[in-house]
């Protein structure tokens, strides 16, 4: 019989075992909202009709204000979904809320049990209860209202589902409503795979279709691994507004100013990380910009560390989805160069690698203060150039935007490269259960950077039929290994999925 581990998380009077006893069909799990119980966990076996047996491990309460229990609390709740982690993995993490304002105590438990003991490893799922009532019997219409909101707060969720756990009621409409929040549950834990779903499971097709929004700004779940994604980062006062108005507002008029973030204010306009969505001027590809808060700012709300975390968490979640950042545009003012901390999350998740990505774009040029730009800007520049980055002047006008726009990397090959080593980076991790697996998963990765090395030899000896014939024998046995590996490992079938994907697109592109 197949086995998934589910962790149930949320304050107390959420809903948890409500949730629980809809997926079931039964009334015997016990509510509690007393969090200085003897014990933070209970466990709840389910079979499916499917004959999936679900372990739902309802973890006690989230922290509230309750003195100096909570971080006794989270501190056991942090222990047991690490141990859950190492002797017997999890499939989901479901956190559950009461439709309404999200609480410091929620944020705070997600921001300890997924970021930072599972890492954004694990899939997570959202549910929303409380929705008795609303309009609508798909109550979709509170996460299409609140989904950027929680994005903004660092939240962000691999599915969701918007319910009521209301046993019975008078009212038709709240009845069906009921149903649907019984199918809906049950679906959820039920699916075979949270990766590349719709991002809820709104039973309405017409809703699952619906095409993104018109306008300039677009949501972070819209986004789909064809896009061509570019990061805009610096400091407060480099320009940013001026580059975002020749490459946003020049290319599609229809965006206004107020659409597009784009002030002439000294403070940077955006508070939170923003996309936007444009056609390229070749016309044929989707441009996302996405504009972040800028940096050393005077404003203690808009900490450096505090936008570099947040572009960090944006950047996991996007490689849990396959989006991968194709360019980074550094913009700088000579008289404050660019500075490699600032890049750190860049680094944290391509590596290397990123350097090839990157165009340190200045701006300014022609103040009084560009003669005198310090030699230690200057070296920086020149070690960014050294590992692949370009340089180009911004001379404020859309021909200069549409000339650094056109250097952006679209090559599927390089994107196939990117995102192999980061999802084969996550394999091994500290969760692996016996040392053989750990092994296994090393060998993995070593073994996919020798099938990337192989296919470009390959490339190279294209016009030797003696040579191309042998290195297509080592690139087929090396394809053989590997599917034997991830085998062995027992990967589920998402990451087999996604490996096999980004192989080919090396390999056809």
């Amino acid at each position: 019989m197949n086995v998934r581990n589910v962790v149930v998380l949320g304050e107390c009077g959420v809903g948890k075992s409500s949730i629980i006893n809809m997926i079931s069909g039964a009334q015997t799990t016990k509510t509690s909202s007393n969090v200085l119980g003897e014990s933070p966990v209970s466990c709840r076996v389910v079979v499916m009709e499917s004959g999936l047996r679900v372990n739902f491990w309802e973890m006690k309460g989230l922290p509230g204000d309750v003195g100096t229990a909570p971080t006794r609390l989270l501190r056991d709740l942090k222990t047991i979904v690490r141990r859950l982690l190492v002797f017997l993995s999890i499939d989901l993490l479901l956190f559950c809320i009461r439709a309404g304002s999200v609480t410091s105590a929620f944020v705070q438990g997600y921001q300890a049990i997924y970021v930072d003991v599972c890492a954004r490893k694990v899939p997570i799922a959202l549910v929303i209860n409380g929705l008795e009532g609303s309009s609508g019997l798909d109550m979709h219409g509170w996460w299409a209202k609140n989904k950027d909101r929680l994005f903004n707060r660092g939240l962000a969720f691999d599915i969701h589902a918007c319910v009521t756990t209301l046993s019975s009621d008078e009212d038709p409409s709240i009845r069906e409503q009921i149903k649907t929040s019984q199918r809906r549950l049950r679906k959820l834990v039920d699916l075979p795979d949270y990766f590349g779903l719709p991002n809820h499971l709104n039973e309405s097709e017409s809703s699952i279709s619906r095409p993104p929004p018109s306008g300039a700004s677009i949501s972070f779940y819209e986004l789909s691994p064809d896009d061509v994604v570019v990061f805009l980062v610096g400091r407060t006062g480099c320009g940013k507004s001026s580059v975002k108005r020749f490459m946003v507002l020049r290319s599609v008029p229809m965006f206004t100013q107020h659409e597009a973030g784009v002030s002439h204010e000294l403070d940077p306009k955006p508070k939170h990380i923003n996309t936007f969505k444009y056609q390229h001027p070749d016309g044929n590809r989707r441009i996302v910009l996405v504009d972040t808060p800028g940096f050393t700012d005077p404003d203690r709300d808009l900490a450096d560390d505090r936008i570099r975390a947040e572009i960090t968490g944006w950047l996991e979640e996007a490689c849990k989805r396959d989006v991968v950042v194709r360019h980074i545009l550094y913009l700088y003012t000579p008289a404050y160069g660019p500075k490699s901390l600032l890049l750190r999350p860049f680094w944290n998740v391509y590596g290397c690698t990123m350097y090839s990505h990157l165009t340190l774009v200045e701006t300014m040029a022609g103040c009084a203060d560009s003669r005198s730009q310090s030699g230690s800007v200057k070296a920086v520049n020149n070690a960014m150039t050294r590992g692949g980055a370009r340089a180009v002047v911004y001379e404020d006008t859309k021909e200069s935007a549409r000339s650094i726009l056109q250097h952006v990397t679209n090559d599927p090959r390089v994107v196939a490269r990117v995102q192999l080593k980061t999802v084969t980076s996550d394999i091994p991790g500290g969760f692996m259960k016996f040392s053989t697996r750990r092994k296994a998963a090393t060998r993995l990765q070593k073994l996919v950077g020798e099938h990337l090395e192989l296919l470009d030899r390959a490339r190279d000896k294209s016009a030797d039929n003696a040579g191309l014939h042998s290195l297509q024998g080592q690139l087929q046995r090396q394809r053989s290994e590997i599917k034997q590996i991830m085998d062995q490992i027992g990967l589920n079938p998402s990451l087999v999925r996604r490996i096999t994907g980004w192989l080919d697109a090396v390999r056809k592109g």
